[in-house]
Protein backbone atom coordinates (compact mmCIF):
# COMPACT_ATOMS: atom_id res chain seq x y z
CA UNK A 1 0.00 0.00 0.00
CA UNK A 2 2.96 2.29 0.59
CA UNK A 3 4.38 1.61 -2.30
CA UNK A 4 1.05 2.65 -4.55
CA UNK A 5 0.78 5.83 -2.46
CA UNK A 6 4.85 6.57 -3.12
CA UNK A 7 3.62 5.83 -7.28
CA UNK A 8 0.86 8.06 -7.01
CA UNK A 9 2.72 10.93 -5.11
CA UNK A 10 5.57 10.45 -7.93
CA UNK A 11 2.66 10.32 -10.28
CA UNK A 12 1.28 14.54 -9.20
CA UNK A 13 4.80 15.69 -8.88
CA UNK A 14 5.23 14.65 -12.39
CA UNK A 15 2.40 16.29 -13.55
CA UNK A 16 2.51 19.41 -11.78
CA UNK A 17 6.65 19.50 -13.25
CA UNK A 18 5.29 18.93 -16.41
CA UNK A 19 2.11 21.50 -16.28
CA UNK A 20 5.20 24.32 -15.16
CA UNK A 21 7.06 23.07 -18.09
CA UNK A 22 4.19 23.65 -20.11
CA UNK A 23 3.16 27.13 -19.28
CA UNK A 24 6.31 28.31 -19.25
CA UNK A 25 7.13 27.37 -23.05
CA UNK A 26 3.34 29.17 -23.97
CA UNK A 27 4.02 31.92 -22.20
CA UNK A 28 7.77 32.44 -23.66
CA UNK A 29 6.16 31.76 -27.04
CA UNK A 30 3.43 34.51 -26.22
CA UNK A 31 5.99 36.93 -24.95
CA UNK A 32 8.06 35.94 -28.17
CA UNK A 33 5.22 37.69 -30.61
CA UNK A 34 6.33 40.82 -29.47
CA UNK A 35 10.01 40.01 -30.04
CA UNK A 36 12.28 41.97 -33.13
CA UNK A 37 14.76 39.93 -34.55
CA UNK A 38 18.15 41.70 -35.50
CA UNK A 39 16.64 43.69 -38.15
CA UNK A 40 13.83 45.24 -36.21
CA UNK A 41 10.81 43.28 -37.36
CA UNK A 42 8.82 40.61 -35.27
CA UNK A 43 10.59 37.00 -34.88
CA UNK A 44 8.86 34.12 -37.27
CA UNK A 45 6.55 31.75 -35.67
CA UNK A 46 9.14 28.98 -36.00
CA UNK A 47 11.74 30.79 -34.74
CA UNK A 48 9.70 31.94 -31.57
CA UNK A 49 9.51 27.80 -31.24
CA UNK A 50 12.56 27.11 -31.45
CA UNK A 51 13.61 30.02 -28.84
CA UNK A 52 10.93 28.73 -27.00
CA UNK A 53 10.73 25.28 -26.71
CA UNK A 54 11.09 23.37 -22.89
CA UNK A 55 11.69 26.43 -21.32
CA UNK A 56 10.03 27.24 -18.06
CA UNK A 57 9.81 30.86 -18.18
CA UNK A 58 10.81 33.88 -20.46
CA UNK A 59 14.52 33.84 -19.98
CA UNK A 60 15.13 32.67 -23.79
CA UNK A 61 13.47 35.87 -25.21
CA UNK A 62 16.16 38.09 -22.46
CA UNK A 63 18.84 35.27 -23.38
CA UNK A 64 18.16 36.46 -27.26
CA UNK A 65 17.21 40.16 -26.92
CA UNK A 66 20.94 40.00 -25.19
CA UNK A 67 22.29 38.04 -28.12
CA UNK A 68 21.31 39.42 -30.90
CA UNK A 69 23.33 42.63 -32.22
CA UNK A 70 25.05 42.72 -29.06
CA UNK A 71 26.95 39.59 -29.01
CA UNK A 72 30.25 39.02 -31.57
CA UNK A 73 31.67 36.07 -32.84
CA UNK A 74 35.75 35.62 -32.73
CA UNK A 75 36.20 37.60 -36.13
CA UNK A 76 34.18 40.69 -34.70
CA UNK A 77 30.50 40.23 -36.39
CA UNK A 78 27.64 40.26 -34.49
CA UNK A 79 25.57 37.17 -34.41
CA UNK A 80 22.30 37.06 -36.35
CA UNK A 81 18.69 36.27 -35.33
CA UNK A 82 19.20 32.40 -35.96
CA UNK A 83 22.36 32.09 -34.58
CA UNK A 84 20.82 33.91 -31.14
CA UNK A 85 18.02 31.76 -31.36
CA UNK A 86 20.23 28.62 -31.32
CA UNK A 87 22.40 30.19 -28.76
CA UNK A 88 19.43 30.81 -26.52
CA UNK A 89 16.90 27.83 -27.20
CA UNK A 90 15.12 26.90 -24.16
CA UNK A 91 17.64 28.80 -21.86
CA UNK A 92 17.02 29.85 -17.74
CA UNK A 93 19.57 32.61 -17.57
CA UNK A 94 22.14 34.21 -19.81
CA UNK A 95 24.58 31.42 -19.45
CA UNK A 96 24.90 30.20 -22.69
CA UNK A 97 26.27 34.15 -23.67
CA UNK A 98 28.63 33.99 -21.53
CA UNK A 99 29.72 30.58 -21.83
CA UNK A 100 29.96 31.65 -25.84
CA UNK A 101 32.26 34.68 -25.02
CA UNK A 102 34.31 32.20 -23.13
CA UNK A 103 34.33 29.19 -26.18
CA UNK A 104 35.28 32.42 -29.08
CA UNK A 105 38.46 32.53 -26.98
CA UNK A 106 39.65 28.68 -27.55
CA UNK A 107 41.55 27.91 -30.19
CA UNK A 108 40.86 23.70 -31.14
CA UNK A 109 43.86 21.35 -32.26
CA UNK A 110 44.84 22.67 -34.86
CA UNK A 111 45.34 26.10 -33.66
CA UNK A 112 42.35 27.98 -34.85
CA UNK A 113 39.73 29.62 -32.96
CA UNK A 114 36.61 28.25 -32.53
CA UNK A 115 33.92 28.74 -35.40
CA UNK A 116 30.79 30.74 -34.25
CA UNK A 117 28.69 27.45 -35.03
CA UNK A 118 31.36 25.84 -32.73
CA UNK A 119 30.58 28.20 -29.73
CA UNK A 120 26.93 27.55 -30.27
CA UNK A 121 26.69 23.95 -30.40
CA UNK A 122 29.18 24.20 -27.29
CA UNK A 123 26.91 26.64 -25.31
CA UNK A 124 23.63 26.05 -26.37
CA UNK A 125 21.50 25.45 -23.48
CA UNK A 126 24.19 25.36 -20.91
CA UNK A 127 23.66 27.07 -17.37
CA UNK A 128 27.61 27.46 -16.45
CA UNK A 129 30.66 27.76 -17.73
CA UNK A 130 31.14 23.96 -17.37
CA UNK A 131 31.04 22.96 -21.47
CA UNK A 132 34.22 25.39 -21.28
CA UNK A 133 35.97 23.40 -18.73
CA UNK A 134 34.87 20.12 -20.03
CA UNK A 135 36.46 21.53 -23.80
CA UNK A 136 39.93 21.76 -22.06
CA UNK A 137 39.83 18.98 -20.36
CA UNK A 138 38.56 17.18 -23.36
CA UNK A 139 41.75 18.58 -25.25
CA UNK A 140 43.70 16.11 -23.17
CA UNK A 141 41.86 13.28 -23.63
CA UNK A 142 42.54 9.78 -26.18
CA UNK A 143 40.08 8.38 -27.50
CA UNK A 144 39.71 4.39 -27.25
CA UNK A 145 42.40 3.79 -29.90
CA UNK A 146 45.02 6.32 -28.41
CA UNK A 147 44.35 9.34 -30.44
CA UNK A 148 42.95 12.41 -29.13
CA UNK A 149 39.88 13.56 -29.39
CA UNK A 150 39.49 15.92 -32.55
CA UNK A 151 37.50 19.27 -32.09
CA UNK A 152 34.11 18.33 -33.56
CA UNK A 153 34.20 14.97 -30.86
CA UNK A 154 35.82 17.00 -28.18
CA UNK A 155 32.82 19.24 -28.47
CA UNK A 156 30.08 17.00 -29.29
CA UNK A 157 31.35 15.30 -25.78
CA UNK A 158 31.18 18.51 -23.97
CA UNK A 159 28.12 20.17 -25.00
CA UNK A 160 24.96 20.02 -22.78
CA UNK A 161 22.28 19.04 -25.06
CA UNK A 162 18.62 18.99 -24.08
Amino acid sequence: QGFIMKRFLLGLISLASMSSFASGSVECFNQAKETKDSYGTNIKTNQAIKLCSGSESFSPIECFNEAKGKTKDSYGTYINTNQAIKLCSGSESLSPIECFNEAKKIKDFSGSYLNTNQAIYLCSGSESLSPIECLNDAKKTKDFSGSYLNTNQAIELCAQRL
